[in-house]
């Protein structure tokens, strides 16, 4: 089965441009996607799953992806886990995501 990070990378990997292009301060082109909550009007408060990161990381070990890069967003408003990878490694977890 499935876990709900999984199907949110499966989902974000399925749409026509996959996930967003970032270009690093060395100019270096990777792909990203970020999980987690922000903030909305309703003031309902900042929602801060602490157990994302390790989630991302047993999806990537799934998959056997092993070069990445996790960075954590914890701001006032946005609590997420940021994954940067490259287009080679990226296209290889997309295939695999996608094929279930």
């Amino acid at each position: 089965m499935s876990s709900h990070i999984e199907i949110l990378m499966r989902n974000s990997a399925s749409t026509f441009n996959g996930w967003m292009k970032t270009t690093t301060q060395d100019n270096e082109v990777l792909r990203s996607i970020s999980i987690g909550s922000q903030k909305n009007c309703n003031e309902d408060g900042l929602i801060c799953d602490h157990t994302t990161e390790n989630k991302i990381k047993f999806v990537m070990e799934k998959y056997n992806i092993l070069d990445y890069k996790l960075n954590n967003i914890h701001t006032e408003n946005i609590f997420a886990t940021q994954v940067l990878i490259r287009e080679d490694s990226y296209t290889d977890l997309a295939n695999q995501l996608t094929k279930k």
